[in-house]
Parts: C-alpha cells; structure tokens; sequence
C-alpha cells in the first residue's frame, strides 16, 4: 500500500487517515463542446494556481506523474492509496463538535491505534488530499503556510470539507481574502466563455 505522511500537529496523539484521496467527485465533469465528450482545456482549471511549499508533496494525486522506477522512464508514478495526516486532537475538538463528540465520548477508546506509537487513528475516504492538508493547517493556527489565494475548483473543494465537518468558524479569517479572489478569477472566466459564445 502507497502512503505518504502529513505532520501538521507532531505532539498531538492523532493521525488522520484518508484513504482513497481525490476519489470523490466534487466537481462533475462536464463536456463543454456540443455533441462530444471533449472538455474544453481553457475552462479546466478555473483559474487554479499551482500551490508550492509543504502542498507540493500532493501534486502527484492531480495527475499521474512519470517517475524513474528501476530504470524505467515510462514508469507511471501511482496515486498513493492512503494520507497519514497528524493531527492534534486539542485543536479538532475546538474546531467542531463532530470531532469533540468522536474524541470525547465514553467510546473513544474504540479508536484504532497505531501498535508502534499509541497513536489514535480516525478514517475518513475520498477527500481532496490538498484541501483537507488545507484545512486542518488554518484550524492548527498555520496561517503562514497556507496559499494567499486559492482557485475556483480547489476553493470548491475546501468548502465541501468545510462544510461536512463544520470547520466554519475556524475559516472565517481567511474565507473572504480567498472568496474576493475567487470572484476576480469567475469573472474573468466568466467573460472569457460568454465572448466565445457571441
């Protein structure tokens, strides 16, 4: 099984699991072209930005990416099948209630642990890899190394975590930085779409 590990609270007695990344379908695909099936490679993206520093480790789970393998040029490098997030318990209990009720209850010790650290694991599936890094590094207090503006798609799939997990209260600092942004690239595109159609 390919893993790869996200610390973002070293001392905080929980390790995130996601398994499957990337496989939930928060955006639809959509044929843009009348009669095919082909999408039109301008609108792909929503004015999306390639994000650097520790959010690079995920850029393999957009597409697949060529790596060397024992030689091999043509090796196609596969999506890890799980994410390892550690995470502070502390800081998932303030943020929602989900997390206060799974960490708190009577029946918390039936978490699985890691045998090696004592670690508590929580499962969750199919989230986008990037934006749950995300979310959890602004709940954690990690504005500085969040994106200063993020795109249509990724802001969508944020949201959609957001959301589920009721995190709002911990976003608002940075929601409506990203949402101004946000507005400026859909009116753009926006634009774009409705000149080629005239």
């Amino acid at each position: 099984m390919n893993s790869i590990p996200y610390e973002i609270g070293p001392d905080g007695g929980i390790e995130l699991v996601l398994k499957e990344p990337n496989s939930l379908n928060v955006i639809p695909e959509k044929s843009w072209y009348k009669g095919t099936n082909r999408r039109n490679p301008r609108c792909d993206d929503w004015g999306n930005k390639a994000l650097g520093g520790r959010y690079r480790i995920f850029d393999n789970f957009e597409t697949t990416t060529r790596a060397k393998y024992d030689g091999d040029d043509n090796h196609l490098q596969a999506t890890p099948d799980v994410v390892r997030m550690k995470v502070s318990s502390r800081h998932l209990i303030l943020a929602a209630k989900l997390f206060c009720i799974m960490l708190t209850c009577p029946y918390a010790e039936s978490f699985s642990t890691s045998s090696q650290s004592g670690v508590r694991q929580i499962s969750t599936t199919s989230w986008d890899a990037k934006a749950l890094a995300i979310v959890l590094d602004i709940i954690h207090g990690r504005l500085n190394l969040i994106p200063k503006d993020v795109g249509l798609s990724l802001l969508t799939r944020i949201a959609t975590i957001v959301d589920y997990y009721e995190f709002h209260e911990s976003m608002r600092l940075i929601k409506d930085k990203w949402l101004k942004e946000t507005r400026e690239i859909l009116f753009q595109q926006i634009h774009l779409i409705t000149a080629r159609i005239h």
